[in-house]
């Protein structure tokens, strides 16, 4: 039970301002994280030293509010707290790792970004699919050749955008390096929808790219498709099937898609 509070808390937790409304839950105010505080209790009394951590207060129409609780034990099981804001902090380190996820040249994820989120879709699959899918470009290099790096990377943002446009709003894009890209496909119900993206990604990649300045390149796409129903596959089994599966396309005649067997 809280018993006291000044006036900065009672602002951030919509107390009342002089304690006239007596007692309060903290437990209740924490909701879903009331265990944690139960267990930071117990540790800062067993322990008798102090003891933190963070919680996140969701907010309706602000955001999340963190704030980090320090207890600290006094005689006769009591414990004085202290709260701090640390939101900012919080936002700037999902901020950190957002960034680290993301490829600078196109936006999208990076590997780490998307084995990190493929890695989240898998163990989401309840009754339903996920196709992932490995791109390569079809006559990149030519264009990096011929135009020069920096068509080449005008290319592959080019690319990105188009990749976003032909998947929905729930699939992931992402470029590992180089010019590989790969899509997946998230809650799926039958395996023709990832049929029918993937064709459509093949037609639209197929259309020459305008440069500016009277400058076109003409590229493709080669496609390896990994489908799975299984939480138990992972992320690696799955890309080195749909990789296989690429090399598949591309020894057949490139500007294709293969699924992996």
């Amino acid at each position: 039970q809280l018993h006291d509070w000044n006036p900065w808390m009672a602002r951030r937790l919509g107390l009342a301002p002089d304690g006239r409304s007596g007692p309060r839950s903290l437990r209740d105010i924490l909701g879903d994280q009331a265990s944690r505080l139960d267990a930071l209790m117990v540790r800062t009394l067993a322990d008798q030293r102090p003891a933190g951590a963070d919680f996140a207060l969701t907010r309706r129409g602000a955001g999340t509010l963190w704030l980090q609780l320090v207890l600290n034990p006094l005689p006769g099981n009591l414990m004085q707290g202290i709260v701090n804001d640390v939101t900012e902090q919080k936002q700037a380190e999902a901020h950190a790792i957002a960034m680290a996820e993301r490829d600078a040249l196109t936006g999208l994820l990076n590997r780490r970004g998307i084995e990190h989120r493929l890695g989240d879709a898998l163990r989401a699959l309840d009754g339903q699919s996920l196709a992932l899918m490995l791109l390569d470009l079809d006559g990149f290099k030519q264009v990096n050749d011929t135009l020069g790096h920096e068509a080449g990377d005008r290319v592959l943002a080019t690319v990105a955008r188009q990749l976003e446009s032909v998947v929905r709003r729930t699939d992931l894009v992402a470029r590992p390096g180089g010019d590989e890209f790969v899509v997946v496909l998230q809650s799926l119900e039958t395996v023709d929808t990832a049929r029918f993206i993937a064709a459509k990604i093949v037609s639209t990649l197929s259309r020459p790219i305008d440069l500016g300045d009277g400058q076109r390149a003409q590229i493709g796409a080669s496609i390896g498709i990994a489908y799975t129903e299984s939480r138990q596959d992972s992320g690696d089994a799955l890309m080195r099937r749909a990789d296989e599966a690429m090399y598949e396309a591309k020894r057949a005649g490139k500007s294709q898609y293969r699924f992996a067997s």
